[in-house]
């Protein structure tokens, strides 16, 4: 062993002396390595003050031309990306596309389209084609040519018949046939297209262009009652939750048949409930149950009804409501269901006898694998927490051949025996956690319930880029990462690997080039989906790239100065962000540790304008979510795992679970919070900075161990 650590010391160390004398070229003087710093970090005015003061050079008129292009300076950008596109043939591509879209903005369509149609026959290979294409029939409409414009509309949609930039080339070729004369046509194509794609930003630029249209004479055919219907469950179906609500509102009921203003009703219901109007969307179903609806809807109706009053906080209304329906239809497709829904409110009532009454009858009448395996893990809980250890083991260990259950089952089979004093065999049952999942969540609690550890090899704590060594070929993205054209980099790199598939040879080379770019999350990527099994010293390099000490100068620092432990900081990183400093969340959350702008500008007492644009600066999102990380830590007295759990859902959730969840230890509690999401945030933070923690624990003190340990 000792060896074989050896070696892979002396690998590494001569990686780093490989590495470190095999830089991207060209290399750039001062000035134009300030430039294309500025150019990476977005900063266009200083890339392009900083471009113009350096000597005059082909790369120097690529940065400057687009940081030019980037300020909608479109007479410079033009004329600078011009020479380079004769001068970087590597990049002609680029230069060309920027070059025409900077003359199409200064109305020189002529010169436009010939840096177009030069792109197009002399790159048909590049990744811009697409949007040269778009491009190209953009300048034709606004040139006046309609005719061919539309003809190149239409065959950019035949040719790339999916994505938003297709639907704007359907809406520009309705456009044309307005402009062409062909205005009824226009006005059929543009109703499709608000019918169609109700969630687009065409539908409104279609809506728009109608209503013009009718004001010249030329209305759209009336909407059907039935197509409104369909549109508003598009909507709903893409989760636009609160616009769908406004569009099945809007639908004419007039004359409808009963059984449609019930589905419509219904779906109101279903759309409100998800947009988290739980009050309307109770008054919405009990006013339809007061109807005569079929069977179907009916049951699907009662169902949804006791979600609404579970929602609102009626929870024995609720319980009431989804036995009825078990009652009503004991064979309906969703009396189980309704069955497993009451058994969840009594577990977070902690009535857990009650919980097991109902699932042990929905064990005994469903015919569901998928449902049966649910309901005996939640059974098996529910005995758990009777303190009927020994039922609660033979219910887990049921499990134990189903595959997506085998891991927490085996874990919990232990802790279960362990519970009724089969010391013996509950040891048994963790060792075989510990050596099917070594290094899983519940691979380390198993260690940490049988107080043993494993010997393993550490990284050293040198930057991960260090380690790899350049890769030959490549040039055009090495010199898009030289001039800071980092997202077209990205681009470039994300076809190679599509092209290249998973080919081990080339895997170290392409991470590398992302940790150029500072891009960990990239160059983790490449092993997500074949983690080693254990760590050990052929895999070192492979866990120094799934847990890269990223952004290590803000992590350390901040962790540091707040006295927070700098493997829980990454650990949180790593679940929030997986090293992506730019992310937004579809709430709203940026950067690396995913902060909401509401509670970044609380922290800094500032004016809020620029905080989402500040969030995604590694060190200023580092600061603060640190900050905030530390402040939970106190809230909690050091509670790690209270804390991690607040991190994800707020305190308010956090502190009534502690009210209320009888788990004293917490595996017991984490497993048993209500949220999925959080719970699985909790494992993963926790199994992160436990990985973190053995991979550079040379680099960790007691001090910090004891501080990220301080719960357990």
């Amino acid at each position: 062993m000792l060896d074989r650590l050896l070696l892979a010391t002396a690998l590494l160390l001569c990686l780093a002396v490989s590495a470190s004398s095999q830089n991207l070229s060209p290399s750039l003087d001062e000035k134009l390595a300030k430039a294309a710093l500025r150019l990476k970090l977005k900063d266009s005015r200083g890339a392009l003050d900083n471009a113009m003061d350096a000597t005059e050079s082909p790369e120097r008129n690529l940065i400057a031309g687009v940081a030019a292009y980037r300020l909608e300076e479109w007479v410079k950008a033009a004329e600078l990306l011009g020479k380079a596109a004769k001068e970087l043939p590597l990049l002609a591509d680029y230069c060309l596309f920027w070059q025409a879209d900077a003359l199409y903005h200064t109305a020189r369509y002529d010169e436009a389209l010939e840096a177009a149609k030069r792109l197009l026959h002399d790159r048909p290979e590049s990744p811009l084609v697409r949007r040269t294409r778009r491009l190209q029939a953009d300048i034709l409409f606004a040139r006046g040519d309609l005719k061919e414009a539309q003809a190149v509309y239409i065959r950019f949609v035949e040719s790339y018949p999916s994505g938003g930039d297709s639907l704007t080339a359907m809406y520009q070729a309705a456009r044309c046939r307005e402009g062409l004369g062909e205005k009824a046509k226009a006005v059929q194509e543009l109703r499709n297209l608000w019918l169609a794609y109700p969630a687009s930003p065409v539908a409104e630029d279609a809506e728009e262009s109608m209503r013009q249209l009718e004001r010249q004479g030329f209305p759209a055919s009336p909407y059907t009652a039935d197509e409104l219907f369909r549109r508003a469950s598009t909507l709903y179906n893409l989760g636009r939750y609160q616009q769908a609500v406004k569009a099945f509102d809007a639908i004419p009921l007039a004359n409808q048949s009963a059984d449609f203003t019930a589905r419509v009703a219904f779906k109101s219901g279903q759309a409100l409930y998800k947009a988290r109007r739980r009050k309307d969307a109770e008054r919405t179903f009990a006013r339809l149950l007061e109807r005569e609806l079929k069977p179907a809807l009916a049951e699907e109706s009662r169902f949804w009804h006791a979600k609404s009053l579970e929602g609102i906080g009626k929870s024995e209304d609720a319980i009431n409501a989804y036995l009825k329906i078990t009652e009503a239809s004991p064979r309906g497709e969703l009396a189980d269901e309704a069955l497993l829904e009451a058994a969840f409110i009594r577990k977070f009532q902690g009535r857990y006898q009650d919980e097991h009454f109902l699932l042990d009858r929905l064990l005994s009448v469903t015919t569901d694998a998928k449902l049966r395996q649910r309901a005996t893990w939640e059974n098996a809980w529910a005995l758990y927490g009777t303190k009927d250890f020994r039922g609660a083991a033979e219910a887990f260990k049921s499990l134990q051949t189903i595959h997506d259950y085998r891991e927490r089952a085996l874990y919990w089979h232990g802790r279960a025996l362990e519970g009724s004093g089969d010391k013996e065999g509950s040891a048994v049952s963790l060792a075989r956690v510990m050596e099917e999942y070594p290094l899983s969540f519940y691979g380390h609690q198993a260690r940490a319930a049988l107080n043993t550890s494993e010997e393993t090899p550490s990284l050293a704590a040198e930057p991960a880029a260090l380690s790899l060594p350049m890769p030959a070929g490549y040039e055009r993205i090495k010199l898009l990462i030289t001039v800071g054209l980092h997202d077209e980099a990205r681009k470039e790199l994300a076809a190679v690997r599509k092209k290249n598939g998973s080919k081990q040879k080339s895997l170290l080379g392409l991470a590398r080039l992302y940790l150029e770019m500072d891009d960990y999350n990239a160059a983790a990527a490449m092993y997500r989906d074949n983690l080693p099994r254990r760590i050990d010293s052929d895999s070192l390099t492979q866990w120094g790239l799934l847990y890269p000490k990223a952004f290590r100068e803000a992590v350390t620092r901040q962790s540091s100065d707040q006295g927070v432990a700098e493997e829980l900081v990454y650990g949180v990183i790593r679940a929030e962000s997986t090293y992506s400093p730019t992310v937004v969340s579809p709430v709203g959350a940026v950067g690396l540790m995913q902060l909401m702008p509401a509670t970044a500008k609380a922290m800094v007492n500032g004016n809020g304008a620029s905080i989402s644009t500040r969030l995604t600066d590694p060190g200023f999102n580092i600061s603060l979510g640190v900050r905030h990380l530390k402040g939970l830590l106190q809230q909690y007295n050091g509670n790690t795992v209270a804390a991690v759990a607040a991190y994800n859902a707020g305190s308010t959730p956090v502190d009534r679970w502690r009210r209320t969840l009888p788990f004293q230890r917490d595996d017991e509690f984490i497993e048993n919070i209500p949220y999925y999401e959080t719970r699985e945030y909790v494992k993963k933070v926790l199994a992160n900075a436990q990985m973190y923690r053995t991979l550079y624990r040379p680099s960790h003190t007691k001090e910090s161990e004891a501080r990220i340990q301080k719960s357990e």
